[in-house]
């Protein structure tokens, strides 16, 4: 069963790794790379989440257990 959650910054890494998976699996969906977002440390992408989540952003995580199989963030 799916479970659909809210993001936080604890979830950084769970939303890294998807991302990283998005990005090579259709690559053309992106204006980043890959290897780009390879070298961003998950420390940056709380930093990151944090801001967004500050500024009124959404961050939704779909998870099949402890696997998060789908996300989508919501930005004013």
């Amino acid at each position: 069963m799916i479970d659909i959650r809210y993001l936080t910054p604890a979830q950084a890494n769970d939303y890294r790794t998807l991302r990283l998976y998005a990005l090579q699996d259709t690559p053309d969906a992106y204006l980043t790379t890959y290897a780009e977002q390879l070298t961003v440390p998950v420390e940056a992408i709380e930093g990151t989440m944090t801001k967004t989540l500050n500024e009124g952003g959404l961050y939704v995580g779909a998870y099949d257990g402890d696997k998060m199989v789908g996300m989508v963030l919501i930005v004013r």
